[in-house]
């Protein structure tokens, strides 16, 4: 892992947004290509040393701060069981806040469109799903998991041929579903936030503006439900890129009261970020192993 020196320098310039997915000691086999996973010991250790040098606080709070520099925040996309189950006792004993960003449609029974095409990755079923798949146009030079979340390729089309073909191979009723699916498996915790990550976790930019608005207002729906339990009023962008949403993505999320986007492009954060008309926080992917803890071109959702 990089020296503590940088750590240091990097407080006063800077602030730290964590952003974090499975976070299981031993990962199912179905995500076992592609899924950034941090196991829950080598969170701890990464929290800990972060902690030497900045101040913890939830992710509204730094958004907040007209300068965060100095402090860290965590977040957790997707909502995978492991977060609760493995991850929560290690905030538990660090005092440590987080902020778990929902798809709503895991709660509707959707299992998530990504860990769909992880199982096709990890069956290899790749060539043969590429050869029954209809409507989507395969770019020569990019991989299957890359080009299926490419914003030029429809994700509800590329979800919709999932479904068909893991029918066709009559899995689908036996798709595990590893994100959590039922609102009473949501903590209410002094230390955890929930906050609104799309409704099915597809590429916002591959959507029209009246599609994008329910992604984002089904969402806020179930959000509204979570009794006790506390609400971020950042949106966090399924991919997170620039290209991955735009100006009718930041429209929609103004008009339900949101105060900005979160990032994932692997980057610390300083105030005064502004993509497509509102405030952006940058986060980055700590590394899933212990020599090191910059990411490099890490995998995700």
């Amino acid at each position: 892992m990089e020296a503590d020196e940088d750590l240091r320098r990097l407080a006063e310039t800077s602030a730290l947004v964590l952003l974090y997915h499975g976070a299981w000691t031993s990962l199912p086999s179905s995500l076992a290509r592609d899924l950034h996973n941090v196991p829950p010991a080598l969170i701890r250790s990464q929290l800990e040393r972060i902690g030497r040098y900045f101040r913890w606080v939830d992710i509204d709070t730094l958004g907040a701060m007209p300068d965060p520099r100095g402090h860290a925040a965590v977040t957790f996309d997707d909502g995978y069981r492991s977060v609760f189950e493995e991850a929560l006792p290690v905030f538990e004993a660090l005092g440590i806040p987080f902020t778990v960003y929902l798809n709503g449609a895991f709660f509707e029974g959707a299992v998530f469109w990504r860990d769909k095409v992880r199982l096709v990755q990890s069956m290899g079923w790749v060539e043969d799903f590429e050869s029954f798949m209809e409507g989507i146009d395969p770019p020569a030079s990019r991989r299957f998991y890359r080009y299926t979340k490419d914003p030029g390729i429809a994700s509800e089309r590329v979800d919709a041929e999932l479904d068909r073909y893991l029918a066709h191979r009559r899995v689908a009723p036996g798709l595990p579903r590893h994100c959590v699916d039922d609102i009473a498996d949501l903590p209410r915790h002094e230390l955890v936030s929930y906050g609104n990550h799309g409704h099915h976790h597809y590429v916002m930019s591959s959507l029209d503006r009246a599609r994008q608005a329910e992604e984002v207002g089904r969402t806020d729906d179930l959000l509204a439900t979570l009794d006790g339990r506390r609400v971020s009023r950042w949106f966090s962008v399924p991919f997170g890129d620039v290209g991955d949403f735009d100006r009718a993505t930041t429209d929609v999320i103004a008009a339900a009261g949101y105060r900005g986007v979160l990032l994932s492009r692997s980057r610390v954060h300083v105030a005064g970020i502004r993509i497509h008309g509102v405030d952006a926080i940058e986060r980055f992917m700590p590394a899933p192993r212990p020599d090191r803890f910059w990411p490099a071109a890490t995998p995700h959702a």
